[in-house]
């Protein structure tokens, strides 16, 4: 068995690198193949059987939409690698785009079908802009790049809901599996000595409630951060760590954020703020001194913070939105709540942290992540709908 991985700018690297390093693991006489990119390439000390890269992208171009949209580069290596595919011999891909440009790759997979090699395309996190009723036109662009796909993997009902919706997607055409969880990947580092004491020092073995996402209103992090008190009023000793990537206006953005937590007397010795990217060694830190993690989206498909807390046996509390709800057992790994509800976030998060509680939800969270989302199950999945 042969499997291939064509990654074209799809911007969760995290997902990837772990999706890839499954693969190479559990069919080791595949060859695994990524576009050459700085997120994605394994660090030194992972070592992924028959590992190699194929750059369909120049790294240069690689990191923004606007850079290369123009550049016309684009079609040139998609071209010379489904030319590379065939020299090969390959007889499928397994194929990820963030789809920035979906006319070229709509093209590709069609060329890659007369070509006998079966695109099997991974739909892990569509973006809402997509689905809106107002950018419908827009949508239909995607139509025909789903088309081309011989089979089509999504990460859970709802977006496989989604597909049939707007695109008219045959059922048998799409196959589940469930977001596995990340303890492969994060396995092969050590955390941030550094970092752990700093955190250790200021956590002060309190509990810590942990919000690590992206700086935007769709992840909902307002309804955490200017509820704060409403979470400290019902859990006094609790501590908040938040770590979040701000990508535009980044200085004003990070004052912004400062301000409006200042008005919390808590603010410099209960709320540690992280603003920027992490590395793997700093994520294990993180993860080392929080006790539950929040994801209060507004919108979401799915949700990689979630099965990466499942793995690490801390619970969740999330927003009952999009797709999430099919990645939590209610009660058992953590608690759904509604969409900007403060109050319900608040509670939720002092019914888990009760010290009659925490222990269950925590095991709950292991039993979950063990026998839902294993990468073997996954892993099973891609295989199959490669070989068939």
């Amino acid at each position: 068995m042969t499997a291939f991985w064509v990654d074209p700018v799809n911007t969760d690297a995290q997902f990837l690198n772990m999706m890839g390093l499954a693969l190479s693991a559990q069919n080791p006489g595949s060859i695994i193949r990524s576009n050459k990119r700085k997120a994605f390439e394994p660090p030194t000390e992972i070592q992924w059987e028959n590992f190699s890269s194929l750059e369909i992208l120049p790294q240069s171009i690689s990191g923004s939409s606007t850079r290369f949209l123009f550049s016309g580069l684009y079609p040139y290596y998609w071209m010379r690698s489904i030319f590379r595919l065939k020299s090969e011999g390959f007889s499928s891909v397994l194929f990820s785009t963030h789809l920035k440009l979906p006319a070229i790759d709509t093209n590709a997979l069609r060329f890659l079908q007369t070509l006998k090699i079966k695109p099997v395309v991974i739909c892990h996190r569509p973006h809402p802009y997509v689905y809106e009723n107002a950018n419908r036109n827009y949508a239909k662009k995607y139509k025909g790049f789903y088309e081309a796909a011989s089979r089509i993997l999504v990460i859970n009902q709802f977006v496989k809901n989604l597909l049939k919706e707007y695109f008219q997607i045959e059922d048998k055409k799409i196959s589940i599996f469930a977001h596995p969880h990340f303890n492969n990947l994060l396995q092969k580092y050590q955390k941030d000595e550094s970092l752990a004491l700093k955190l250790q020092k200021w956590s002060n073995h309190q509990p810590v409630i942990s919000y690590i996402s992206n700086f935007s209103e769709e992840h909902g992090l307002s309804t955490l951060l200017n509820h704060l008190d409403l979470v400290k009023k019902k859990i006094p000793d609790v501590k908040f760590l938040i770590v979040t990537r701000i990508s535009e206006n980044i200085e004003s953005s990070k004052q912004s954020l400062i301000e409006s937590l200042q008005k919390f007397p808590f603010f410099q010795k209960d709320v540690f703020l992280h603003f920027d990217s992490y590395t793997y060694p700093q994520l294990l830190s993180f993860f080392d001194i929080t006790s539950l993690v929040v994801t209060p989206y507004a919108w979401a498909a799915q949700s990689g913070v979630i099965s990466m807390s499942l793995g690490l046996k801390k619970p969740v509390v999330s927003s009952n939105v999009g797709g999430l709800p099919k990645m939590i057992s209610q009660g058992e790994c953590g608690i759904l709540i509604p969409p900007k509800n403060p109050q319900a976030l608040a509670t939720a998060c002092a019914t888990i942290l009760n010290p009659n509680n925490y222990s269950g939800f925590c095991l709950g969270a292991e039993q979950f992540a063990t026998e839902r989302l294993s990468h073997k199950k996954a892993i099973d999945i891609f295989l199959e709908s490669l070989e068939s």
